[in-house]
């Protein structure tokens, strides 16, 4: 068994205990058990990119991180939500980052944006692209993306970033890129 294959059971089995601990634990569990194999150790492993194809991002604005769906959860999920974003970050990869090192590091943003997603709402489709890793992470280059996500991280509250509706399948970016 390989490396990585050994660090995705690990981290699944983490995830799974983790979440096993809060309300409707069921359904996060599977999403999580579902969207585990881009996880690793090292962020560049995570982020490494082994396909021919370049995916680009879409370019943002900080206006366009406001467009968000309306009572995609309600706030107590989306709290509980919250602290399992935060617990797994320190269980699988140390200390809660400073806003700051959320600013400088791509690979840090894109890793909590990784996180991010996993919690996404269960109700709605996520866009194929943004199931991957390295995909999260060059949407991370982008500096509003980064200092939007540093108010949140420092704050723990991603229910906006968690209710963008560039995340799911359903909303046209066009309107609001």
């Amino acid at each position: 068994m390989s490396r990585v294959q050994d660090m995705d059971n690990q981290s699944h089995q983490v995830q799974t205990e983790m979440l096993s601990t809060t309300a409707d634990s069921s359904t996060d569990a599977e999403k999580l058990s579902e969207n585990d194999s881009d996880l690793s150790e090292d962020d560049s492993e995570l982020f490494e990119d082994d396909s021919e194809t370049t995916w680009t991002p879409p370019r943002v604005l900080k206006g366009h991180l406001h467009f968000v769906v309306e009572d995609l959860m309600s706030t107590e999920r989306h709290k509980l939500h919250d602290k399992a974003l935060v617990d797994l970050h320190e269980i699988l990869k140390g200390p809660w980052p400073a806003p700051e090192d959320v600013v400088k590091d791509p690979d840090t943003a894109g890793y909590i944006l990784w996180l991010l997603v996993q919690t996404a709402a269960p109700t709605l489709a996520l866009r194929p692209e943004w199931k991957e890793a390295k995909n999260l992470r060059a949407f991370a280059e982008q500096d509003v993306v980064r200092e939007s996500l540093a108010d949140a991280v420092r704050w723990k509250a991603f229910t906006r970033f968690r209710s963008l509706v560039l995340w799911y399948e359903g909303y046209d970016l066009q309107l609001c890129l």
